[in-house]
């Protein structure tokens, strides 16, 4: 007894250590990560086998049932329990259950990647390319294979057009930076494939920044960030564990979401965030040259940057491959406390918000991308009068309905011209924002913080609106024309 107990004492702690592993996914963890599982599944494999089988057959009934509104989690936790009986059904099962009610993308293309890996082990790759036909011939190959459920991937989208788009956002960019690059999965997919990868469904791309080190790239891509956000181009990257991520999102259309990833030079090093942190030289980057395939720009010996990003064996298509997303931000942890510390806290903005409509929510909306709080100085009645302006709605019913907003953070009285400078200091704003109607009448303020004027959406306003109620007219609907070359929200 005392010799089965201890077996599973050192059972349970290899298993701790292989936790550790897959947390940090630090290379030289991975034999003892082995190790622990097999231990720990040859000690569970007597009592724990049979319920991890009728688990597994549960899991497949449910897969082949395909009711969305099962619930999962009770038979996941069991598999926690009983999973390493038997890796293999412990995988399977996960895979059937999170596709049966398309949850948990990310951790179904892990346990695919697991069982890829463990049937290899096994000599027996025969029954992962069993399993993966079986699956196929219930959900659609970019359900499996995707980013994300629903997602339309690259083997069903025109590729002429997505080139097109790509044009559209190098040409934003170049108002910023003249070293944008074909970067990642899309530069892989142009380097090895002669074309986009087809269970892609997201275009990336890369700036360089001008900035010496991690700490100055961080300031750096916070002051292009905000650009692009201020003028309606693009939105931060918010993951779903909190906090924000060195990402620029651009929204282009149908779908479609490109990723901007910060990039810049220290001596003749290289740095690519999240994946290249000095292992390439400048020269492996610039002068960027031009795509035979595509006629955009990649850097100049694109193979070196896909062998440190994807491995030696980059080359050879892995569909299940997935980045270490928790070593790169160890590796790039001074990088990202510098995005973390340099991102404005708070941004303050000031009107009358009379007849609150969309092009209202639409500017709250930026302001909440560009800071964590935004304060809203409402002019209050008294004020209007001084500014000649005549609110159909009363100044506590203003405040209450900008309150109610989820973008806004905080509401304030503004009661004169000359408070502002007050405000920002009283407040601790990092930014000040105001319609590009005031462009250049606040410059002053740009001693004490960031002054933003932002475009503000077309064909509406109070005015507009309080006209086309006396004339009875109808709604108004304006856009701005935006990377995805039609209209755009300034949202």
């Amino acid at each position: 007894m005392n010799s089965e107990n201890t077996l599973k004492s050192r059972a349970k702690s290899m298993a701790r250590k292989a936790a550790l592993k897959a947390q940090t996914r630090l290379p030289f963890l991975r034999p003892l990560a082995h190790a622990a599982l097999a231990l720990k599944g040859r000690v569970m494999r007597g009592p724990y086998l049979k319920e991890l089988e009728k688990l597994h057959a549960q899991a497949k009934a449910q897969f082949q049932a395909q009711d969305r509104t099962f619930d999962i989690e009770p038979a996941l936790k069991a598999l926690d329990r009983v999973g390493y009986a038997d890796l293999g059904l412990s995988h399977e099962a996960r895979v059937m259950l999170c596709l049966s009610v398309l949850t948990k993308n990310g951790p179904m293309r892990q346990s695919m990647k697991l069982l890829q890996a463990h049937r290899a082990q096994q000599g027996d790759s025969d029954a992962f390319q069993a399993f993966e036909d079986y699956l196929l011939q219930h959900v659609p190959q970019d359900h499996l294979l995707g980013h994300g459920y629903g997602r339309k991937t690259f083997s069903n989208r025109a590729h002429g057009e997505i080139w097109t788009k790509v044009e559209n956002v190098l040409s934003v960019l170049s108002k910023y930076s003249d070293k944008v690059f074909l970067n990642s999965g899309t530069l892989l997919g142009v380097v090895r494939d002669g074309k986009l990868i087809d269970h892609d469904d997201d275009v990336d791309l890369a700036v360089v920044l001008e900035a010496s080190s991690q700490e100055e790239a961080g300031r750096a891509f916070n002051q292009l960030q905000q650009e692009l956000i201020a003028h309606g181009y693009a939105r931060p990257h918010k993951p779903k564990q909190g906090g924000y991520d060195a990402i620029i999102k651009f929204d282009v259309g149908d779908g479609m979401v490109f990723d901007l990833f910060p990039a810049w030079i220290e001596g003749d090093k290289l740095n690519v965030y999240p994946y290249l942190l000095g292992e390439a030289k400048s020269s492996d980057l610039l002068p960027l040259k031009t795509c035979e395939i595509t006629g955009l720009p990649i850097p100049s010996n694109p193979e070196r940057l896909l062998e440190v990003n994807y491995g030696e064996n980059w080359r050879t298509p892995d569909r299940y491959w997935r980045f270490e997303w928790l070593r790169a931000q160890n590796r790039f942890r001074k990088f990202l406390a510098s995005v973390k510390e340099t991102r404005p806290k708070r941004v303050i903005t000031y009107g009358t918000f009379d007849l609150f409509h969309y092009g209202h929510v639409r500017l709250l909306k930026r302001l909440s991308r560009l800071a964590d709080e935004v304060i809203v100085a409402c002019s209050t009645d008294e004020f209007n009068e001084v500014k000649g302006k005549k609110t159909a709605v009363p100044y506590e019913q203003r405040v209450e309905m900008l309150k109610s907003c989820r973008f806004v953070t905080k509401v304030i009285a503004e009661r004169s011209w000359d408070q502002k400078r007050a405000d920002i200091t009283r407040l601790k704003a990092d930014v000040f924002a105001i319609g590009d109607d005031w462009a250049g009448e606040f410059d002053d303020l740009s001693d004490i913080c960031n002054v933003v004027y932002l475009p503000r959406t077309q064909n509406i306003s109070t005015t507009m609106l309080k006209d086309d109620i006396r004339s009875g007219a109808g709604k108004a609907d304006g856009a701005q024309k935006g990377v995805d070359g039609k209209a755009r929200s300034p949202a």
